[in-house]
Parts: structure tokens; sequence; C-alpha cells
């Protein structure tokens, strides 16, 4: 929730679209679709001893090292240094200070500036003073005014007044197995009053509404679209243009999430406390196959720095900002965001528009794997880990963020995967870490194939900006190759398994 990836969002939690990653059908993602199939119907080699896995590693070095060059010639293609924002002359900067951080609160002198130069800062910023003060919805959009055009809405209720979104088309969502018997709770909506949910109460149920402006005004609020205008300045993509309106009552608030959009949030009326964290925080984020997509495992209010189950948590990486009536939150894309209604009533419009990186990660989905559908499971495990090696350890090589692949992948299993499995919320089926290893130990095939693929999903990847975006949606994307050859309840086995063993292993168990 923006205050909240695939299709747009509908009315039910379980199928609405969170723009966490850049998915436009739930089935789409890293698997082989009707055209990839087609595409790896190629026949493969038979098995020649174990020698050939020796010389396959040799392979596999000299071709990290082309798919490397390649990472480095597109980073030189797109690496020059872009334009930065003009000076902000016309500005007069309010000080914010919150911890050792600061959220820039910039008061405009006039309404009428260029707001795509703000979303290129890459650093959250309020701005006063902003085109919402010159909307007709700013005075119009009273609560008396809401309830006439609204009477009912269709809105989110739990009896606690925390809202997390669940996803039940995503992957892992027929193999999750929630702690308190049933994740039934995260889907019910009821229908009720507007004022209910404006004006809200103290005692459950809560309720929260949010919903796309063009649904609304298609239900007969007419006027909706008119009352926000002017609208597109605020977008500084001109894909995926969203708007959405938002209400409801302290003390309701959102779980720590990140959306995969430039997100421009006005106020209208009351006022919410945005707790933030940059992308590159440790904030142990759901597996991208969970129906909590999107959301971190994290609960920064009481997991403390260095705890046994978030150790490289830090609380003090929080940059917290109040947001009253009239204000604009410019929110860059990926940054984690909690937020709290703290003053009733509370109405708020967002302006959704895709990140670069978003498209750039649906575009690698749609290269096909180098693998054929009709190979035995323990060669296409053993082949699409060739591929992930060399598409992993490129990215790795450049970023230096990491020692090495082996780094990535343990990071990678130990903040997404390692306390759901632990906790067996997950039922991973009948698969082993013995019948794992033994999968990944078959020499892979398609060779060529494979380097070819991996230099032109690495196209993609070396134009993602910035850095900690790139190793999220490196993430992200690892994890749907994997559930797309060995199944989603078994992905964190693989990634730990497979991708988190050295080379050398694998070598030496398959030469005995």
């Amino acid at each position: 929730m923006a205050g909240g990836t695939g299709q747009r969002p509908s009315q039910k939690v379980g199928t609405r679209r969170r723009r966490d990653e850049p998915h436009r059908s739930s089935n789409h993602a890293a698997q082989p679709s009707d055209r990839n199939q087609e595409s790896l119907r190629g026949g493969g080699v038979d098995r020649k001893g174990w020698w050939l896995i020796l010389g396959g590693v040799l392979i596999v070095v000299l071709a990290t090292a082309s798919v490397y060059f390649v990472w480095l010639n597109s980073r030189h293609a797109v690496g020059s240094p872009q334009p930065q924002p003009e000076p902000l002359e016309t500005m007069q900067p309010e000080a914010n200070e919150m911890g050792t951080t600061a959220v820039r609160v910039v008061t405009l002198v006039q309404p009428g500036i260029n707001y795509s130069e703000y979303a290129s800062l890459d650093a959250p910023v309020v701005l006063r003073g902003s085109v919402v003060q010159t909307w007709p919805a700013f005075e119009k959009w009273t609560v008396e005014f809401l309830a006439r055009q609204l009477p009912q809405v269709t809105a989110y209720v739990r009896p606690t007044p925390e809202f997390i979104t669940w996803h039940d088309d995503k992957p892992l969502a027929p193999h999750v197995r929630p702690p308190g018997g049933s994740w039934q709770e995260h889907n019910m909506m009821a229908n009720v009053s507007t004022h209910t949910v404006l004006h809200g109460s103290s005692e459950p149920p809560f309720h929260y509404f949010s919903d796309e402006i063009l649904k609304l005004q298609g239900a007969g609020f007419t006027s909706l679209v008119k009352d926000l205008q002017p609208l597109r300045p605020l977008a500084p993509t001109e894909t995926g243009l969203q708007v959405n309106l938002w209400f409801g009552a302290a003390p309701v608030q959102t779980y720590t999430h990140y959306d995969a959009s430039h997100n421009a949030f006005a106020q209208l009326h009351g006022r919410k406390r945005f707790t933030l964290f940059p992308p590159d925080a440790a904030m142990y984020p759901w597996p991208c196959l969970h129906p909590h997509i999107g959301h971190s495992q994290v609960d920064w209010r009481r997991d403390q720095l260095g705890g046994d189950r978030f150790p490289l948590f830090d609380p003090a990486a929080a940059v917290t900002v109040e947001v009253g009536r009239g204000d604009l939150l410019i929110l860059p894309p990926y940054w984690w965001h909690h937020v709290e209604t703290i003053a009733s009533p509370s109405v708020s419009v967002n302006v959704w528009s895709d990140a670069a990186a978003y498209a750039l990660l649906d575009d690698a989905y749609t290269v096909p794997l180098p693998l054929d559908a009709e190979w035995e499971p323990d060669v296409r495990a053993s082949t699409a880990l060739v591929f992930l090696r060399l598409v992993v350890a490129s990215v790795v090589a450049f970023d230096a963020t990491y020692a090495s692949t082996i780094a990535f992948a343990a990071d990678l299993f130990s903040q997404r995967w390692k306390l759901l499995l632990d906790a067996n919320h997950i039922a991973a089926g009948n698969t082993t870490a013995e019948h794992m290893h033994e999968l990944c130990q078959a020499p892979p095939r398609n060779k060529a194939k494979t380097v070819e693929r991996a230099s032109t999903v690495l196209e993609r990847f070396a134009k993602m900006e910035p850095k900690s975006v790139r190793l999220l949606s490196l993430g992200n994307y690892v994890e749907r190759v994997a559930a797309a050859v060995i199944g989603p309840e078994s992905t964190g086995l693989y990634i730990k398994v497979c991708l988190a063993e050295s080379h050398d292993r694998i070598i030496k168990t398959s030469s005995k």
C-alpha cells in the first residue's frame, strides 16, 4: 500500500496488484512461456563422465569473464554522467532533522515547477506549496463531500490496525503454513459506510480503503479526475501511470514494504507518519514468490540491531517524516516505507509511474532460459545453476558489495528464506538437502546457449540504477528462475544448497 506486481489492482486484497516487482501477470515471470518453450526444444548431449564437469567448470570460468565484459560494455554504453537537476533556486529548505538523517522539506515559491527534478534525486523529499494546493479537490473534497459521493465503499477490514497485503495468486501461496493456522484475515473485505472508514474506532474491527481513481469515477464519482488536475506533472515516466484514493482513520497503519514505482503522495486531509528505509537497508524481505511479496519480515518498532532473528537489521537507518494537509511526498522507487495514520480523518491521493528498473527486470524475465523442457530434472537444475552463476557472478563482480556469488546467495537465503524454513512455514514436499545436492551435480548442457542467454539478461541488469535496486532485483530474478526450474516450494533449498555451494564441492562429489 502506498500509503500500499501482474495485473492492476482489483477489489480483492488477495489479487490486488502490489507494485513490488515488474510482473504483469502472476505466471509470466522467469518461467518458460509458450514462446520460451518453443525456443528451448533443442537437444542436449549425453553424459560422458565426471571429467565433463571439470571441463564445464573451465568453460564457466571463461564464460563468466566473457559475460563480465558484456556487462562492462553495457555499463559504459549507459554509464555516461546523467544530467543533474538544476539548482533549486526557487525553493526554501526547511529544517526537518529526524535522528541522524533528514528528509528534505522544501517550501515552493510557486507550484509550477518541474517535479521530475525531485524524482531524479533518488531521495525522499516533502514539498509544500505544490500543485496539490491548486487542485479543486484540495478545497472541495471535505469529509461530508466524500461521504455524499461515495456513501458506501468496499474496504479492508482487520481485527488489528496493522494492514499487510496478501497476494493469494503468488507461487508459494499453496505451500505456506501460516503460524496462526490461516491467512484468511488478510483477505477480508466488507461493505461499510464511508463515514465509518473516515472516522474509525479505537476498537476492532479496523477499516481502511483504497482504490484506483478511474474505477471510482466509473462507479459514479464523475468529478474525480477533473478535481485532481493537473496530475501529469507528478509522474516522471510515461508508463504504469496510476492514480489512487486512500482514506482511513488513526491508528490504521500499513506494514513496511517497497513499491517498484515512483510515488507522488499527496495528503489532502489529516496527517500521516512515514518511516522510511533506503533500498540497501537489510530489511529481510519476504521472497518474491510469497503472498507477502515486497514486504519486510522485520518489525522495526520491536526488532533491534544484532537481534537473533534479524542480525543485520539496523533501526538507526530509519528516517521519519510526517505529511499534513497539502503536503506532497516524493518517494523514490524501492524505498521501504511504513505508513501510519496519526490524525483523522485522513484522505490521500497518490500517483504511481513505473521505475526504469521495473521495466528492465520485466524485460529480463522474457529472455528464454537455456533449458529443454524434455530434460531430466537434474539436468535442468544443474544447467540453470550454471546460468544463474554466470548472471550473479557478473553483477556481483561489478558492484563489489558481495565478495562472491556464494556470498550473495548466502545472504539471499539468510534474509528471505531462513526463518520461513526454520519455522516450517513452507511445505517443501519430499525434497531433502541430499536430494538437492544430487540434482545440482548433474552435467550441465547447452553451455554456449547458457552463456548467450546470460549475456542477454546482463544487458538489462547493467542498466539498472542504483546498485541497491539492481541487487534487490537480482534476488527476485534468481528466485523466479529457480521456481521455474525446481518448483516454488523448493526454491529456498535450491538457493542454499546449490547456488550458495562452491564449484569445488560439486566437482568433488561428482567425481566419487
